[in-house]
């Protein structure tokens, strides 16, 4: 029987982050959050776990990395063996809901690309107002996700809605201020970046396809990984841009 979910798989196991960001652009947001060793963070919807191990490895903190997808989170178990330090990180494997029922408060609450693991609908203000109460007051939201730079295809913002009803950069930030954050930075990828995760993991689609041409999944992997390029060269790369937002949890 073929796996869906395949195609997800080639592709984290195979990429850094799994999203169009870099470790140059993380940095430039990150140089104005007050990061010290130990501080106490959630990496929500982890992936393979780059991210994590790198915050870990360059700021010292220590991470409670959420992954609910059982074969993601064993890509990102492979990749923690022996890594994090000076800091630490530790996998769950779990809804992120059912582990936050029970959290107490993060001084820093990392969401990249994470649509749909919180309450509510994928819409930024409700994502950023559940995202506000897993920080203690005075702690730190790092929130990245799609935005609109133009307005889209019709068909295009159809097919993207069940992930995320993006808004434009500026409504981004806005979206976060509604949520009742303060805001402290904004960036955004540069193309290059969403062409290099694009393809990346196209390139990765071909590679496993070229090693397994008569695996069961080699169709569903190919008409994914097909599908995917021609979108985002159609009407994806001109329309849709992928933003980072520093905000802050008022102090009470």
């Amino acid at each position: 029987m073929s796996d869906p979910h395949k195609a997800v798989q080639i592709a984290y196991a195979a990429m850094e982050f799994c999203n169009p960001l870099s470790h140059q652009t993380l940095d430039r947001v990150l140089r104005w959050a007050p990061l010290a060793p130990g501080m106490r963070t959630l990496d929500l919807g982890c992936g393979n776990g780059a991210m994590s191990i790198y915050l870990a490895e360059t700021h010292g903190l220590t991470i409670d990395a959420i992954e609910r997808s059982q074969a993601v989170s064993a890509i990102a178990r492979e990749r923690l063996k022996g890594r994090g330090a000076p800091g630490s990180v530790t996998l769950h494997t779990v809804e992120g809901r059912a582990f936050l029922e029970d959290a107490e408060p993060y001084e820093l609450v990392v969401a990249v690309g994470a649509s749909g693991i919180v309450p509510g609908p994928p819409e930024p203000q409700a994502m950023l107002e559940a995202l506000k109460g897993y920080a203690r007051p005075g702690g730190f939201v790092l929130w990245a996700d799609p935005y609109w730079k133009a307005d889209p295809d019709p068909g295009f913002a159809a097919m993207l809605a069940p992930y995320g009803l993006y808004k434009s950069h500026v409504g981004n930030i806005e979206a976060g201020e509604a949520a009742g954050l303060e805001l402290w930075y904004a960036g955004m990828s540069p193309d290059y970046e969403a062409d290099d995760c694009m393809f990346s993991m196209y390139a990765a689609a071909r590679r496993w396809l070229a090693d397994h041409p008569g695996a069961p999944e080699a169709a569903d992997v190919r008409g994914r990984a097909e599908m995917q390029r021609m979108a985002y060269q159609t009407f994806g790369r001109d329309t849709l841009g992928f933003g980072q937002y520093l905000f802050r949890r008022p102090p009470e």
